[in-house]
């Protein structure tokens, strides 16, 4: 019997049946090898950017407002 088909039962399941991982809370600090990593970067500033911001982006509450954003179903969208 599969335990997880009850949503009560399973610790990822809120109150409805789709799964959703939990919210994003990377660190703040910069690990030494992210470091090194962000320092020999010459294209891709963006990526730069966002790892160093991404603890003020993707605060809790824009997380919460992006889980009420509809999913696209691309391959329907490529059909049309």
């Amino acid at each position: 019997m599969n335990h997880f088909m009850n949503t009560e039962k399973c610790p990822l399941r809120g109150s409805s049946s789709q799964m959703r991982p939990p919210n994003w809370n990377p660190t703040i600090s910069l690990s030494l090898a992210e470091q090194t990593v962000l320092q020999k970067i010459r294209q891709g500033k963006l990526f730069v950017f966002l790892r160093q911001f991404r603890h003020e982006i993707f605060d809790e509450e824009f997380q919460e407002q992006l889980e009420t954003v509809p999913k696209i179903n691309l391959k329907t969208k490529l059909k049309t």
